[in-house]
């Protein structure tokens, strides 16, 4: 394989993780289906939770310390059990289901 070879192959990995995570930020992906996609495969914990709709950074972190995983670990380097807990603990920290939430302000 040549420089160049290297190269194109690696911007092609990336662009494929760059549109997973943004599948992730859509919606489109639910964190129960990450465990089956390669294509996350190199990318770290903290960055694929902080896509997941109603997560965020702070949350993110939360929920990686609350399980005890590192943040800077990449996604295949966890095990199936760690990987099946962190796609729950991101399901049920994600955002609520339409007309599921809290009532307004004001209780009116």
């Amino acid at each position: 394989m040549t420089l160049d070879d290297a190269r194109q192959l690696a911007e092609h990995l990336r662009a494929e993780r760059r549109e997973v995570l943004a599948a992730v930020t859509r919606g489109d992906l639910r964190p129960m289906a990450f465990a089956g996609d390669h294509r996350l495969d190199r990318v770290r914990v903290v960055a694929l939770a902080e896509v997941v709709p109603g997560v965020g950074k702070v949350r993110a972190r939360r929920i990686l310390a609350s399980l005890g995983t590192a943040e800077g670990t990449p996604w295949a380097d966890l095990g199936a059990e760690q990987q099946r807990r962190l796609a729950a603990a991101l399901t049920d920290a994600g955002p609520d289901p339409p007309g599921g939430g809290a009532p307004p302000a004001g209780g009116r």
